[in-house]
């Protein structure tokens, strides 16, 4: 799991507190966004002379695994619908989609997601969960990038500047683990009673004590002027219930 820690604040401050855990990013959330960036459709130009894309793309393959349905166009009016779930078929026609209208409007957009030849065209519809280990084969079959090479969330400068970036481990069943994606998302939940926030996170990181662990200099950490990356390989991360603290659990808010 990788970490945005809010650095210093001000008496009063109603939002983000010193320590706080800003945001928590699991790594199937850091791979599935680092696949969607390889997989934009930036990323693959138009064939020159039909105007679509090409059917052996990576952008193709992203596309089968991400989408609920696949449509084949089958005459000037009609299509084949597959349910990629279930590989269900079906004929729609005029009664259900304008087939020429609708592809002539997607065409215009020089973004379009549409592939194959003129008279056969192939495009997608709805989504449905990616399987992101599935993805990771295909981008590394298909191109040059490695999900090894993709594990960290693309920070900016100005985030390393402003903000604390960390990351740690989980432990299960005395196996160092990744954290999972509930953890995550808990750990940059708010601190709720009844129906009022009582703190904007419920949980912190006392990285001003933990600077040896960590291996920062605090200074450095509070100067806005320095760009700070605390993130550690593997081997070195360390524990995330050796960094976290629960504020309420440790009576510095009160429910």
């Amino acid at each position: 799991m990788e970490l945005l820690i809010k650095i210093n604040s001000t008496e009063g401050d109603t939002s983000y507190k010193d320590g706080d855990i800003v945001q928590a990013f699991s790594y199937d959330r850091i791979h599935l966004t680092n696949a969607q960036v390889i997989c934009n459709v930036d990323n693959f130009p138009l064939d020159g002379i039909t105007g679509l894309r090409s059917n052996d793309s990576l952008l193709m393959k992203y596309l089968e695994r991400a989408s609920l349905y696949r449509f084949e166009r089958t005459g000037v009016n009609t299509a084949k619908k597959t349910n990629l779930l279930t590989l269900g078929e079906e004929t729609v026609g005029a009664e259900s989609i304008d087939v020429t209208a609708f592809l002539a409007k997607r065409l215009k957009s020089p973004r379009h997601k549409v592939f194959g030849s003129s008279g056969s065209e192939i495009w997608y519809g709805d989504s449905r969960e990616l399987d992101i280990i599935a993805m990771w084969n295909d981008i590394e079959a298909y191109s040059d990038n490695l999900k090894s090479e993709n594990s960290n969330w693309p920070f900016t400068e100005i985030e390393k500047k402003h903000l604390l970036v960390l990351n740690s481990s989980g432990f299960k069943n005395n196996i160092v683990t990744e954290v999972s994606s509930g953890t995550a998302s808990d750990r940059q939940s708010s601190a709720v009673s009844g129906e009022n926030m009582v703190a904007k996170r419920q949980w912190q990181i006392p990285y001003w004590d933990l600077s040896e662990a960590l291996g920062i200099n605090i200074d450095d950490v509070r100067n806005k002027d320095t760009a700070i990356d605390g993130r550690k390989p593997v081997s070195d991360r360390p524990h995330i219930d050796d960094l976290n603290i629960d504020k309420v659990v440790a009576g510095i808010i009160t429910l």
